[in-house]
């Protein structure tokens, strides 16, 4: 369920740059995958297994290497994050619910969790369950993920799909939609989802 074909050491593919958009236009507008300009959080810290791609990263004040396959505990505090956002990288977990129990004890109560995917991928680094489901089974799978690390309350889903691609699209030639967006948000036990 969880293996990938390629299994070499993560390190090793993610050394190489890769200063790709797994979402499109319209979708980075859509599910503001990173935080949007307005917000001025206190500090924002980076995890992820590439130093360059990390380092200009301008939003960020920190950043570490880590690999959550290979170990997924992170190395901080116990309630000390109000949000935690992980974008296009679920489909890359080999020990998902490991990962989503650490997201809890880091969140402080009410904090935010927000599991960002589209329908683009490494197909060689993406587990097979990833790989062998639907758009709409993989958003089961995100949901299902909070449901099971027992540490999150109410979750809400946002779907992006089928929306035109604006003329400056690098894939606008293409004439193909949007690439397929989901969004998982779930609070830590505790809080209550705000009111829109």
């Amino acid at each position: 369920m969880f293996s990938r074909p390629d299994e070499t050491d993560d390190f090793a593919f993610y050394a190489k740059d890769r200063f790709v958009e797994h979402l499109d236009a319209v979708a980075l507008e859509t599910v503001h995958s990173h935080i949007p300009p307005r917000v001025k959080p206190a500090k924002v810290v980076g995890v992820g297994l590439n130093a360059k791609e990390l380092s200009q990263d301008q939003s960020l004040n920190e950043w570490l290497i880590h690999d959550l396959n290979r170990d997924p505990r992170l190395s901080f505090p116990k309630c000390s994050f109000d949000a935690v956002l992980n974008t296009v990288s679920v489909d890359y977990m080999t020990r998902p619910l490991e990962v989503f129990r650490e997201v809890g004890r880091v969140l402080r109560p009410r904090g935010l969790f927000l599991v960002v995917f589209s329908n683009r991928m490494f197909p060689q680094k993406a587990i097979k369950l990833w790989r062998q489901s639907s758009e709409e089974e993989r958003v089961i799978y995100a949901e299902e993920l909070f449901g099971y690390a027992l540490c999150f309350g109410e979750i809400r889903t946002f779907l992006s799909k089928g929306r035109t691609r604006p003329p400056e699209d690098k894939y606008a030639s293409l004439q193909q939609p949007c690439n397929f967006n989901g969004v998982n948000v779930g609070f830590r036990r505790g809080g209550v989802f705000p009111r829109p």
